[in-house]
């Protein structure tokens, strides 16, 4: 009998068979290079206005009229030519940028046929200057790289949410009064995720994302780099989140959370944490901090963390999240993989999660004032983490 997708078999601490997620926790920033991918040209470098102008009409159609593969790669194209909100003289990416390394082919190369079209006339109206134009729509298709994980449903619901925050930017209204279609957002996202030319282009964006300053990084950590980071892992930024707001460090998070159901999970999140997620030199393997996006090209990597093989953790954190006041708790335990969980055990989880709080509290109040089970708790901890730096010190 064939396994379920994303399960394989796998020897145990015994040399027996048995079924198991297929995961990886190993990756580097060079497994972004070398992919197929589109050259990315600046505005300025195309020969002729008529030219500049046809890559912002193809962009903005693509979500509001009609949709090709060609579309599609101009959108992606005017998202490369985003204006910094810093200084509006400039790109936020740099040409040179584009250039990880791969085979780059160009958007004429793509198909024009036309796949999907708005059954309405398309309801927009482009600023007459040719800055204001391009500014205007490279932002949209900035924000449009999100499609890449997120719903259409979900983007054309938000779009309201996104042109309004183009203030915050650019310091002036949005300038461009326009409605999208859902059905062409839909074919758009569609050909991101299944076209790998396409989805390989959008590898120069988080590439050099960290890399990014002021400005620049807040403008395209709104609209693209948070919705592609962490793809399908919930219970890592709910883990940091919970972390922060108990003031507790990330081993001693980690030892509240582990039992049975969860070790795998949060052995993951350990691994992230002394591996990937660091806060020193830009140097090595992990310099560029890819490895945030490695499920959006990879779904075995941290596979044992993806939202569905660990739904307890997620769970538990979640009701933590939600306990701190924080927004990301609520929101999540309402998503489709935990939905049976919490309608069946939720009362019990969220047990959990309260006794993880309230510990934590209790880290504050005077020694005299901690109950028998705190302190019993306390030793489990600080038990549970002398003997993972054992074991830590033994495999070095």
């Amino acid at each position: 009998m064939a396994l379920p997708h994303n399960f394989i078999l796998k020897q145990n601490a015994d040399g027996e068979l048995e079924v198991g997620i297929d995961s990886t926790n190993e990756w580097k920033d060079e497994d972004l290079l070398g992919k197929e991918k589109l050259h990315l040209v600046k505005l300025e470098d195309l020969e002729t206005d008529l030219d500049r102008l046809a890559y912002i009409q193809h962009a903005i159609d693509c979500l509001c009229k009609q949709v090709s593969h060609s579309s599609v790669g101009a959108l992606i194209t005017l998202a490369w030519n985003m204006v910094s909100p810093d200084d509006t003289r400039r790109d936020v990416f740099a040409r040179n940028e584009a250039y990880v390394e791969g085979v780059d082919k160009a958007v004429s190369t793509l198909s024009k046929e036309v796949i999907q079209h708005s059954k309405s006339a398309p309801a927009y109206n482009l600023p007459r200057t040719y800055e204001k134009r391009r500014q205007a729509v490279a932002y949209v298709a900035g924000s449009a790289l999100r499609l890449l994980t997120k719903p259409a449903e979900n983007y054309v619901n938000t779009f309201g949410h996104i042109t309004r925050a183009y203030r915050n930017f650019y310091r002036e209204d949005f300038p461009i009064k326009m409605s999208l279609d859902e059905k062409c957002v839909t074919m758009t996202k569609n050909l991101l995720e299944r076209m790998n030319i396409l989805k390989n282009s959008i590898i120069p964006f988080l590439y050099h994302f960290d890399e990014l300053e002021g400005g620049d990084k807040r403008m395209c950590k709104t609209l693209f780099e948070q919705h592609l980071s962490y793809t399908g892992i919930h219970a890592y930024p709910l883990f940091l989140t919970a972390a922060e707001k108990l003031e507790l460090e990330a081993n001693v998070l980690i030892a509240l959370l582990h039992n049975r159901l969860t070790r795998n999970a949060v052995g993951v999140i350990q691994h992230i944490l002394d591996e990937y997620d660091f806060s020193g030199e830009r140097e090595g393997k992990h310099a560029q901090r890819t490895w945030k996006y490695a499920r959006v090209f990879n779904e075995r990597v941290f596979a044992e963390l993806q939202t569905k093989h660990c739904a307890v953790l997620v769970t538990v954190l979640a009701y933590l999240n939600r306990m701190l006041g924080t927004s990301g708790g609520e929101n999540v335990l309402r998503i489709k993989q935990i939905e049976h969980i919490v309608q069946t055990n939720g009362s019990r989880y969220e047990t959990v999660a309260k006794n993880i709080y309230e510990w934590a509290v209790g880290r504050k109040e005077r020694p005299e004032g901690r109950t028998d089970e705190w302190k019993t708790t306390e030793s489990f901890v600080l038990n549970f983490i002398k003997e993972r730096g054992e074991q830590s010190g033994s495999k070095t």
